[in-house]
C-alpha cells in the first residue's frame, strides 16, 4: 500500500464507565490499525465530525488525484490533510442524559449534513422496528442492543469489516504510479515501512518516491517526511 488514510472510530455515549469499558474494549482489539476518540457531549462530538470528518471524496480519489500532479510539498501535505478528515464511524448511544437531543435525532442531522459518515446506533429504548425503519431509511447503517450480553462484541464484528474494507479502498498499486522499477513491494522495505508506522501515531501517509520515501500526518498534526536507504534498509528521519 503506497498511502493511506487510518481509519476513525468515534464513541458517544454520556454514560461514562461504558463509554471508557468500549474505549478500552476496541483499543485493545483493534490495537493500530484505527483511530479511537471519546466523547461524552453531543456538541463536542458533532464539532469534531464538522472539522475533521468532512470530505465527501473517496481516499482513492483523493489519492489518485495525488499521484496524478506534481508532488510537491504543498500537494503532499494538503492530500495528507485531506486524507485525514474522510468520513469515520461513528457509534452513538441513543440515551443522552441531560441533553436536549438524543442519538436518533443525532444521527439525522449528521445524515443531513456529513452523509459519509458509517452510524451505528447503540439503544436499549428505540424498539427494533423504528430502528429498521431508520436503518431503511439510511438515517443509521446498524442498530445494536445496548442491553444485549455482547454488545461490543456485534460492534467490533461490524468495525473489523469496516476498517478492512477503508483499507482496501486506499489501495493503488506501485506499478500504476512508479513503474515497475521499484521497491515498493520488496517484501523487507514494507516490513521496515509497517514497523515504522506502527511505532508513531499517524493519521495518513503517503509514499512520496519510487526509491520509498514517504510523508506521515503525525496524530499532533505535525508532518514528518522519512527517507528509505536501500542498501541498510532503513528508514531515517529528515530533520
Amino acid at each position: 500500500m503506497i498511502a493511506q488514510s487510518k481509519p476513525k472510530i468515534l464513541l458517544l455515549d454520556d454514560d461514562s464507565a461504558f463509554l471508557d469499558v468500549a474505549n478500552y474494549y476496541l483499543e485493545k482489539k483493534i490495537c493500530n490499525s484505527a483511530i479511537i476518540t471519546k466523547f461524552t457531549s453531543s456538541n463536542s462530538f458533532f464539532q469534531h465530525i464538522q472539522d475533521h470528518c468532512y470530505l465527501p471524496e473517496t481516499p482513492k480519489d483523493i489519492i489518485q488525484t495525488f499521484y496524478a500532479n506534481e508532488k510537491t510539498q504543498v500537494n503532499i501535505e494538503q492530500t495528507l490533510k485531506d486524507l485525514s478528515e474522510l468520513p469515520a464511524i461513528l457509534i452513538i448511544d441513543h440515551h443522552l442524559r441531560n441533553e436536549t437531543t438524543n442519538g436518533v435525532e443525532l444521527s439525522q442531522k449528521i445524515r443531513e449534513f456529513f452523509p459519509c459518515n458509517f452510524i451505528i446506533l447503540l439503544t436499549s429504548q428505540v424498539d427494533t422496528k423504528k430502528a429498521t425503519n431508520l436503518h431503511n431509511n439510511e438515517i443509521i447503517d446498524l442498530f445494536v442492543r445496548k442491553d444485549d450480553a455482547s454488545p461490543m462484541d456485534y460492534v467490533y464484528t461490524h468495525i473489523t469489516r469496516l476498517v478492512t474494507k477503508l483499507k482496501t479502498e486506499c489501495y493503488l498499486s506501485p506499478e500504476d504510479v512508479f513503474g515497475d522499477k521499484n521497491i515498493l513491494e520488496d517484501e523487507i522495505y514494507v516490513t521496515k515501512r509497517d514497523e515504522l508506522l506502527n511505532d508513531i501515531s499517524y493519521k495518513s501517509y503517503l509514499t512520496i518516491s519510487e526509491s520509498g520515501n514517504i510523508a506521515v500526518l503525525n496524530i499532533n498534526n505535525q508532518i514528518n517526511y522519512y527517507t528509505y536507504s536501500y542498501s541498510k534498509k532503513v528508514f531515517s528521519l529528515n530533520e
